[in-house]
């Protein structure tokens, strides 16, 4: 185990330890008090035994939608509620495309096939901005090695002429009105 530690949150006893992509914080359920101190050590020693003798690791999804959904899941809970409705939509065709791979297998050859089947590169490129917040969500989870996203070009729209506006001289501005 790694990181062990028994903190004082919010007036109570936290347990916070890792061990393998497993991160444990949890609270012991007693107040923070010099007197609970050794009851609070006790818990976090138990459930350190405990988790030691089951082997338990955290469980690793299988695929690109169960590490979406539980992605979503984590930004409903800390992320303000526009941000998830955005996540959420943003995450609809990557699903689609991906349904049926691991996130560890997917790779930046995988996005570019999925800049390809996506017809709008202006949609891509937000697609791709949520799809590296869940890359490297499941990378600190230990679900994939690395964020496939990174290092990848934008999809460009073609460019569009920018007009920028000016002043109409009187003989313009004659000519305009007459032609309507």
């Amino acid at each position: 185990f790694r990181s062990m530690a028994l903190v004082n949150q919010n007036g109570l006893w936290y347990m916070r330890f890792q061990s393998g992509g497993l991160k444990v914080h949890r609270s012991t359920g007693l107040k923070a008090t010099v007197k609970n101190r050794r009851e609070a050590d006790a818990r976090e020693s138990r459930e350190r035994k405990r988790l030691a003798l089951s082997g338990l690791q955290k469980a690793q999804p299988r695929g690109f939608r169960e590490a979406a959904d539980e992605f979503l899941k984590w930004v409903k809970r800390y992320r303000a509620a526009n941000t998830y409705t955005g996540y959420k939509s943003q995450l609809r065709a990557p699903q689609k495309f991906f349904a049926k791979r691991s996130i560890a297998a997917i790779r930046p050859g995988d996005l570019e096939a999925f800049k390809i089947w996506h017809a709008s590169p202006t949609a891509v490129r937000g697609n791709l901005v949520v799809m590296s917040a869940l890359f490297c969500y499941a990378k600190r989870n230990g679900w994939c090695a690395a964020n496939p996203v990174r290092g990848l070009q934008p999809q460009r729209t073609a460019d569009k002429p920018q007009l920028s506006p000016r002043v109409l001289r009187s003989e313009e501005h004659t000519s305009e009105l007459q032609s309507l």
